[in-house]
């Protein structure tokens, strides 16, 4: 079955924000001080605030990482919901406060036979706290959370 992770989360100073990421990733041994490192996080993708802009940063095989802006940002004391599904056939949809970014990711696909696991990391800038405070956090499969949007995953 498909499944997904969704956080609502306030981020009190975003220049103190490196890394806020919310993804998928596959079962691996986990490295913290870089939760976008293809070198030891071979296979995620995730909605990451850096610095207040919200990316998609995905990789596959530990392949080269792909870095897309969403357009979308967070500014200090902020609120924003980020999302990410994953299809039964492994194709990842992100969604930004409810909504899919304008730009096109719909492409990236997780393999057959991946054990995934949700998750959400932070890595703060030397600057200090990003003071990230998780207000919610919801995870399961795609036929609990409902079927808004899940069509179009089928490919």
């Amino acid at each position: 079955d498909g499944f997904f992770v969704r956080v609502k989360l306030s981020v009190a100073t975003v220049a103190s924000a490196d890394e806020i990421a919310v993804g998928i990733r596959k079962i691996v041994a986990f490295d913290t001080s870089a939760i976008t490192s293809t070198a030891t996080n071979p296979d995620f993708a995730c909605l990451n605030i850096d610095n207040g802009q919200v990316n998609i940063i995905s990789v596959i095989n530990q392949g080269t990482a792909s870095t897309v802006d969403t357009t979308q940002d967070v500014a200090d004391a902020g609120t924003i919901t980020l999302e990410v599904r994953v299809s039964e056939s492994g194709f990842v949809k992100f969604l930004v406060n409810g909504v899919a970014p304008t730009v096109d990711v719909t492409n990236f696909r997780f393999d057959s036979g991946d054990d995934l696991m949700p998750y959400v990391a932070v890595v703060a800038d030397a600057a200090g706290d990003p003071g990230v405070i998780l207000l919610e956090w919801e995870s399961g499969l795609l036929t609990e959370r409902g079927l808004d949007g899940v069509l179009d995953l089928v490919n």
